[in-house]
């Protein structure tokens, strides 16, 4: 079947469509005319009816055999694990006994951030429900780079003096201001042991790398991009870099919740708009389980499956984040996370490795995290809402 069979299927339809017309105005003229309709006149209506349908039910057969042969040539977003397990590297590696592999970058990177490799989403997109947790990387915009660090320029200042001009007049002058910055890429690394027979077992391998290596650096990746010191060889976090929290003139609320819509308020201000809170779990599982005087609860549902949010906006839950701190912003123009790694992996012997039996499974990436506008990230505290007046 091609689509050279559906043309002719859909020229036959259209001629079968054509005279079934004709069939049906010739009908309404002998009806006008109170004409008799002979038994021959009907069955030929009745014999081009199941032609036209006939012609229709395999015209739809042929499209589905068509859509699911397409379907199945659309290749299958994989796991870093699987990726590597099905590697040339991972299977001459188990030929030769797993003496030594040459490093492998997947090509799926760490998180959700070729956003992402397993959950379809983009680099600042929501996931979808049940499928994984939302994490900073999501809010930030992402990008690649080759060297060993970055220099770009951050803004360190705003006037904006544009104004109506009248006619002849002379036009105001804005100001902005830029500061040279740099960031350099930082490895993030760690390794485990494991035996050769489960190096001999793929799909325990998979597993194993998928759960623990590539997860483990997530978790310190996660830990770098927010409260990284810019010290000691780490990055320069976005805690690090945000502009403290201010409540604005006649604020009255002091809760969660009440900070988090002013800090909203706060990244408006500085001509800006926030995508995302990041919170401690603590806090966010306080605040859905918060109830009104009738036991009604604020904002959680229990039955909910949507990725959580709050004020419009998508909620990092990280333990990253110390409880009863919060950092709110325009996460995806103030910052960017620049990969020079994706998560690779290899294997190799080290120390009494051959005697025990066992081999050792390495995991790094590295990467580079730029921050363009410091005010558009505001960090800061709040009085807990099962604590608030």
């Amino acid at each position: 079947m091609t689509d050279q069979n559906l043309e002719q299927l859909a020229q036959e339809l259209k001629g079968q469509i054509d005279n079934v017309k004709a069939i049906a105005e010739e009908y309404k003229g002998k009806m006008e005319h109170n004409d008799k309709i002979s038994a021959e006149a009907k069955h030929q209506a009745d014999e081009a009816l199941t032609k036209l349908n006939e012609t229709k039910a395999q015209m739809s057969e042929l499209e589905q055999k068509m859509a699911r042969r397409q379907n199945q040539g659309t290749p299958e977003a994989k796991s870093g694990g699987r990726e590597f397990v099905e590697s040339t590297e991972y299977k001459s590696a188990a030929d030769g006994e797993f003496k030594g592999i040459t490093r492998l970058e997947l090509k799926n990177t760490i998180g959700t951030a070729q956003v992402a490799g397993n959950i379809q989403p983009t680099h600042l997109g929501l996931v979808l429900p049940n499928q994984q947790r939302l994490t900073i990387r999501d809010l930030l915009a992402g990008g690649r780079m080759s060297g060993n660090s970055l220099e770009y320029v951050q803004e360190a200042g705003f006037t904006n003096n544009a104004d109506v001009v009248a006619e002849g007049a002379e036009k105001p002058e804005s100001a902005i201001t830029f500061e040279d910055a740099d960031a350099k890429a930082v490895v993030i690394a760690h390794w485990l042991k494991a035996t050769t027979q489960m190096l001999s077992d793929a799909p325990a391998l998979e597993s194993y790398i998928n759960n623990r290596l590539r997860h483990g650096l997530d978790l310190k990746l996660e830990q770098q991009l927010l409260r990284g010191t810019g010290q000691s060889g780490q990055m320069s976090g976005l805690v690090t870099n945000a502009q403290a929290y201010e409540a604005p003139e006649g604020a009255t609320g002091t809760n969660m919740f009440d900070v988090l819509r002013y800090a909203m308020l706060q990244v408006v201000l500085a001509d800006d708009f926030a995508n995302g809170h990041v919170l401690n779990p603590i806090d966010w599982a306080i605040m859905e389980t918060t109830k009104d005087e009738n036991g009604r609860y604020l904002i959680g549902n229990p039955q909910s499956q949507a990725v959580p949010t709050l004020w419009g906006l998508p909620v990092v839950q990280t333990r990253a984040m110390t409880m009863g701190e919060f950092l709110t912003g325009a996460f995806n123009t103030a910052a960017q996370y620049f990969e020079r790694w994706g998560a690779a992996v290899q294997i190799g012997l080290t120390g009494d490795d051959f005697t025990s039996n066992k081999r050792t499974i390495l995991a790094e990436t590295r990467g580079a995290l730029a921050i363009y506008r410091p005010e558009s990230l505001i960090h800061g505290t709040y009085v807990p809402a099962a604590e608030s007046p």
